[in-house]
């Protein structure tokens, strides 16, 4: 590059350094070399060079086309649950329609069962038993610090 090193910044906060170049036309030549980039003069030639660096515009979405694909996609959709729903009857053996959230329901139940399950043959109580106590003991202090405020107050 063309011209004096930039000099050491100032002890301490903030500072001025100042590059004096002989040939500024010049140094940004040799910089926009040494970068492989455009150097651009002049107002014209910026615009000239951001024109060329802006992405060109897209074309407008053909809503046609667009509708058409929503529909082919909405009838692959229907397709899809017709051919699950037909395999569903055939493996229960019956023409029922089932809820997802009566599947849900049931997963969650089985879910809840198989913890139960496993809770007890580790040899402790239910989570219900768990949160009754945890209940009844704290309305059973709620209940006597109540008492003891109102006979505080009276």
């Amino acid at each position: 590059m063309s011209g004096s090193p930039a000099p050491d910044p100032p002890d301490g906060p903030g500072g001025l350094v100042v590059i004096v170049r002989d040939d500024p036309l010049a140094s940004a030549r040799a910089l926009a070399d040494e970068l492989r980039a455009d150097l651009a003069i002049g107002g014209e030639a910026a615009e000239a060079a951001l024109a060329r660096l802006a992405p060109p515009a897209a074309p407008p979405p053909d809503l046609d086309r667009l509708g058409a694909a929503m529909r082919r996609a909405e009838a692959v959709r229907e397709r899809t649950r017709a051919a699950a729903a037909a395999h569903l009857a055939r493996t229960l053996n019956t023409e029922l329609a089932i809820h997802p959230d009566t599947l849900h329901r049931a997963a969650d139940e089985l879910l809840a069962a198989s913890a139960a399950l496993a809770r007890a043959r580790e040899g402790r109580p239910p989570a219900e038993a768990v949160a009754g106590r945890r209940i009844r003991a704290g309305g059973t202090g709620g209940l006597a610090a109540s008492g003891a405020a109102i006979c505080a107050l009276g």
